[in-house]
């Protein structure tokens, strides 16, 4: 079992964007906790290059634009910061006041699981990510098996889970976009059973 990141305490989210600058590895903000980010393994950076590929394609005249983990993504409302292995923004995107790497809002919110990240992925990070007022679909994509859990907020605000083993497609309802599981997928050794 991967032992959890180790954590270091800043008092503010202005004090861990001036560090995060400053630093030659990248982490994540939980009110006032810097959490240290797992390193990938080549599937995972596989998946997550062709997934953002897709969207970029996919999206194209649209009103959306997608996302690389290599722009943060503030939630207000639990004071976190995170960087999402894949993302979409409609309508126009906002920025942290004063900042130009880190947006306020997101539509849909890819994570590629990994051991050491899954616990989390699952847990406190989808939990703060509730509370953007424009997420609607946050998807974690397996990286060991064809596997997607997708789960969409519905209008009454409750959250529907739904697994797609094997499938054609992943899609996208509420962009209106269908993923082609190959194209996610494209490249991808699987470990051995």
């Amino acid at each position: 079992m991967a032992e959890p990141a180790p954590k270091l305490s800043y008092s503010t989210p202005e004090a861990y964007l001036e560090a995060e600058s400053a630093s030659s590895s990248r982490h994540e903000y939980q009110d006032g906790l810097i959490l240290d980010m797992a390193g990938g393994s080549v599937r995972h950076d596989m998946i997550c290059m062709n997934l953002y590929a897709d969207l970029r394609n996919g999206l194209r005249g649209k009103p959306c634009r997608a996302f690389s983990a290599n722009m943060k993504l503030y939630v207000q409302a639990a004071n976190a910061f995170y960087y999402p292995d894949a993302w979409i923004v409609c309508g126009e995107p906002r920025v942290f006041p004063g900042r130009n790497d880190a947006l306020t809002d997101a539509a849909t919110v890819f994570e590629v699981l990994s051991p050491a990240t899954e616990a989390r992925d699952r847990g406190e990070k989808f939990m703060s990510l509730q509370l953007l007022p424009g997420l609607m679909e946050y998807i974690l994509i397996h990286q060991n098996r064809r596997t997607a859990e997708i789960f969409r907020r519905q209008p009454t605000g409750v959250w529907m889970y739904e697994r797609i083993d094997e499938g054609p497609a992943l899609a996208l309802e509420r962009i209106g976009l269908s993923l082609a599981f190959d194209s996610v997928y494209e490249g991808v050794i699987f470990p051995e059973a």
